[in-house]
């Protein structure tokens, strides 16, 4: 939910777009974080008789590939969207620029209402 928020957010203020695709990293990341936390300590084995008969097959679990790819997935999220909200400090005009933003209209709803 958060990654689609971000999508929209970056068409619209990239500020807190940026911030929607750090919180998506986070997130994505504590997940991570979390899963290594509850995950047993003690390998879990399973053991299968092979089709011979003669021998046992063990079964046993380990981080997929699917593990790390949100973990890169998030870690890469996070850099993108802090990367985003500092160009955004410092060159705001360029980013606008390169997401198709209009500038003046986020500086005239600021400036048009401190006015009122």
């Amino acid at each position: 939910m958060t990654w689609i928020l971000s999508n929209i957010l970056l068409f619209m203020v990239v500020k807190y777009g940026s911030c929607f695709v750090a919180l998506t990293g986070i997130i994505q990341v504590c997940a991570v974080l979390i899963w290594i936390s509850i995950r047993n300590s003690v390998e879990l084995s399973v053991p299968f008789e092979a089709k011979d008969g003669e021998h046992e097959v063990m079964l046993t679990t380990r981080y997929g590939l699917d593990f790390y790819l949100v973990l890169l997935n998030g870690v890469a999220c996070t850099g993108v969207g802090i990367a985003l909200f500092v160009l955004d400090i410092f060159f705001p005009e360029r980013i606008c620029e390169i997401f198709g933003i209009d500038p003046l209209s986020a500086f005239d709803e600021v400036v048009l209402s401190k006015r009122n």
